[in-house]
This record gives C-alpha cells, structure tokens and sequence, in this order.
C-alpha cells in the first residue's frame, strides 16, 4: 500500500522516494529470510544475546563519553552518553531494548545453565543500561522503560522466583544504575517545563498542527514520498501569521512522528496499511500457543514508541533491522510452515 500510494500521488523527490520504498521492501524480505531461515529457539536466544552485547558496547561508549578522562575529551566526552548513534534518544530507545532483552534472557536456558561470566555480563549491563537510559534524560527512553519492564517481568517472574538470588542480584544492579543516574532527570524535567508554555516554547506541537493542515489538502493518497521537507516549509508561512508567538524552527525534515510522516506523504491508503500490520500483531496476542507472546511484545515497545515522537529508523539503519528482528521473533511463536516446489525459472 505504501509502494501504490507512492506511485499513484507523485515523485516529489526521486532519491527519498527511492530509498524510502527501498528500506521497506529490503525490511520486509529480511522478515522473509529470517522464517526461511528455520531458526530453533536457541539460535534466536544467541541472536538475542549478541543484541545484548551490542547494547552493553553502546553504553560503555556513553559512559566514557560523560567522563572525564581528559585525553578522550575531543573524541568522546560529549557531556552527554550518546553512543555511537550521535542522537541521544536513539542511544535510549536501544538500550530499553536490550535491558528487557536481558531482563528475558536471565531465565533461558542459554544463560541459567551456561558459563557464569554471561550471568555477571547480564547483570553489570543491567546496571550500565539502567544508569545510561536515566541519566539520558530520554523521556522517550523512560516512559518505554516504565511500559516495557513490568510485561517482561511479569512474564519472567515465575522461573525467576525460582532462581531468588539471580532475582535479587538483577534487581540490585538495576536500581544501583537508576540510582547513579537520577542527576540527569533534571534534563527531562526542563524540557517537560516547556511543553506547558504551547505553542511559544513547544516546537514539536507546532510541527504537529502544521503537519494535520497537510494531511487535510491530500487525504487519500497524500502529497508524495519524500514531499514533506517542502510542503511543510510552505505551510508553516500561514501558520506564523495565524500565530505570530510559535516557536517554528528554520528547518523540518520530519514531523517527528512516523505515522503523521505516512499520513502526509502517503496519505489513508498507507495509513490502512499501517493499520492492518498492527491489527494482525494484536492478533498475534491471542494465541495459545506460546505462552510468551506478551514477553516478546515488550521487545517492540521501545522503538515503536521511538517511532511516535522521533525519527529512529532514518537516523539508525540498526533500529530498522532490529525491528523487524524483534517482529520476527513476535511473530515465530504463531508461524505455520508450509511447504511447496517452485520451478528452476523462480529460483
């Protein structure tokens, strides 16, 4: 739906359009390979492990880079724990992924009966993640810490009740890192302060309203993939006379919204399909067949959260990818494997 509408409301922009429809399709045969792939449970819990990895690597970089190690100081210490991302809330949406991720992977097999150096990787990253995600200021990163956490423990508690002193050291080292990291709630608190103030301090409820006058010229098929950049640039004149007070930035290449994105430049027909996926992953949700269907739903909320405030997929390759991965491994429990021949020509 998305490739249709962006044929049928026009090219503003050939490149964006291109690479646009590119990720999508790219996207969603990754999604294919990986149920070609065969996968067992234990090979996506390794899979899972080295997610984990990665985000214990992210937030070593982060705390380095709010130290004070003088010689690091022009390559690093940027005040604030980015990562390697360069963009603080993609640093915190990863890192909610990977702490309940981990928060998961403590009662699999794969850690419970395997070397003690990963149970003692999983908990010092527990407290690496905890402090780098608090002390962000992410308001995105905590507000998916508080709606993911509680499902993955909830869904882990039995056999972590089990296994007490894994439970108790886990929980330790996750408010030791909370604890450490408070001083940078003030961050969030500021910037909680501004969006009181309307339209005069907030930039992105300016963006928002600029974005629903678009949505209005060209509902069903939208303006155009790649269209956004320009229109909004023009919309936002007639804004600015309406509201002389609003703090309207020189330059918006994003709505900082996904599906206020879609619903501009792809109008209803995307946003149906949008609609659709989500319909069929809380459908997903009533199946009897595995148990931990509401664990694996708490991998996405992080970056789908992301995804309604801020732009992670076109700042981060990885948060795409890992995405689909997450849905992948939400949608395995539920799969039916059917097997047919294709000729030599479709090979």
């Amino acid at each position: 739906l998305a490739t249709l509408s962006g044929f049928l409301s026009g090219i503003e922009n050939p490149i964006a359009w291109f690479f646009r429809l590119v990720f999508i399709w790219y996207g969603f045969l990754f999604l294919v390979v990986l149920f070609q792939s065969k996968l067992s449970q234990s090979r996506v819990d390794r899979i899972l492990w080295i997610v984990v990895l990665s985000a214990f690597m992210q937030a070593i970089v982060g705390i380095i880079q709010i130290s004070e190690v003088n010689f690091l100081v022009p390559l690093l210490n940027w005040h604030r724990p980015y990562g390697v991302f360069q963009q603080i809330n993609n640093q915190a949406s990863y890192q909610v992924t990977g702490l309940i991720i981990a928060v998961y992977l403590l009662v699999r097999p794969y850690i419970l009966k395997g070397a003690e150096w990963k149970k003692i990787t999983l908990l010092l990253f527990l407290a690496l993640s905890s402090f780098t995600i608090v002390y962000s200021g992410s308001r995105v990163g905590l507000l998916a810490l508080l709606t993911s956490l509680p499902i993955v423990t909830f869904g882990v508690w039995k056999i972590l009740n089990k296994n007490k002193n894994l439970a108790l050291a886990a929980l330790l080292f996750f408010v030791l890192g909370v604890m450490l990291g408070q001083s940078g709630l003030s961050k969030t608190k500021d910037k909680i302060d501004l969006i009181a103030n309307g339209y005069s301090a907030n930039q992105r409820l300016v963006i928002y309203s600029i974005s629903s006058e678009l949505i209005k010229q060209k509902p069903i098929f939208g303006h155009g993939i790649g269209s956004f950049i320009y229109k909004w640039q023009f919309e936002k004149a007639p804004f600015f006379e309406e509201h002389p007070g609003a703090n309207i930035t020189i330059f918006v290449g994003h709505p900082h919204n996904e599906l206020l994105l879609w619903a501009v430049e792809g109008g209803a027909v995307t946003i149906l399909g949008m609609v659709l996926l989500s319909a069929g992953l809380l459908l997903t949700l009533k199946s009897k067949n595995n148990p931990r269907m509401w664990i694996f739903m708490s991998f996405l909320i992080p970056i789908l959260l992301h995804t309604q405030v801020e732009l992670p997929f076109y700042n981060s390759s990885l948060h795409w990818f890992l995405g689909v991965f997450l849905i992948f491994n939400f949608m395995r429990a539920t799969r039916v494997t059917k097997v047919f021949s294709v000729s030599r020509s479709m090979r």
